[in-house]
């Protein structure tokens, strides 16, 4: 019979919320980092993903690239202008 050890790996690593972003943005890199990076900072590919996700969700903070916008009605300039257009103007058959 062959004896079998248990590694007590201790307790579960705790990732801050700064490291997370970091080491995702560090998948984000290039191509195919996404395995490279998590064998290099010791996770699992799985759970970069997940990390992945939840950093794409969550909404950010920068503008969305729309503009608040008030419609106010239309000013009478631009009938004056016609109107002074029509009375200046000489009609030509």
């Amino acid at each position: 019979m062959n004896r079998l050890d248990v590694v007590d790996t201790g307790r579960r690593r705790r990732w801050s919320d700064g490291e997370k972003e970091r080491i995702v943005l560090e998948s984000m890199a290039g191509p195919r980092q996404i395995s490279a990076t998590a064998r290099r900072h010791g996770i699992a590919r799985s759970q970069l993903l997940a990390w992945r996700r939840a950093l794409l969700v969550e909404p950010i903070a920068t503008p969305s690239g729309f503009i608040p916008m008030l419609v106010t009605p239309e000013t009478d300039q631009r009938e004056d202008a016609c109107q002074a257009t029509r009375q200046t103007a000489p009609l030509t058959p």
